[in-house]
């Protein structure tokens, strides 16, 4: 099993679509993907990307599904140089800012993601992504996935 994981072409926030640019790349990756054999596309329901996932479900003629849970949580915030960011927005430099880099066990522990509302969103963000993969057959066990 291969799993693409592809965020939103480039957004048009104040018309909650895409850019005129956004709009090529999305045809872009579409097309790009035409050649990798999809069988399913899964999509938050930001109007952004579901305009991305629509390119490609008409180009690759398949469907996609909406999943809420899909969507980056907007409600975590991080103020950087004098501005507030979502979280997630968060600048290399302030992640990369102790004396060695995050790894995947730890990252939920160093700032600015050490808060417990990052790692209840990251909780449960891990298990809707099982609960997904166990569909197809993936279960968690011991930080990776074994087929069933």
């Amino acid at each position: 099993m291969h799993l693409y994981i592809i965020r939103h072409a480039d957004p048009d926030y104040k018309r909650d679509s895409l850019t005129h640019q956004g709009i090529l790349e999305a045809k872009a990756l579409a097309s790009r993907l035409l050649t990798h054999g999809l069988d399913s596309m899964y999509t938050s329901d930001t109007a952004r990307t579901i305009k991305t996932a629509e390119w490609a479900a008409k180009i690759l003629d398949i469907p996609y599904q909406i999943l809420p849970w899909l969507n980056e949580p907007s409600d975590l915030q991080i103020e950087q140089h004098g501005q507030v960011y979502n979280l997630w927005d968060a600048f290399g430099e302030t992640v990369r800012a102790g004396s060695s880099m995050p790894t995947q066990h730890n990252w939920f522990t160093r700032a600015p993601f050490d808060i417990p509302e990052v790692f209840q969103v990251w909780q449960r963000f891990r298990d809707q992504c099982d609960s997904l993969l166990a569909q197809y057959g993936y279960i968690r066990c011991e930080g990776r996935y074994r087929v069933q």
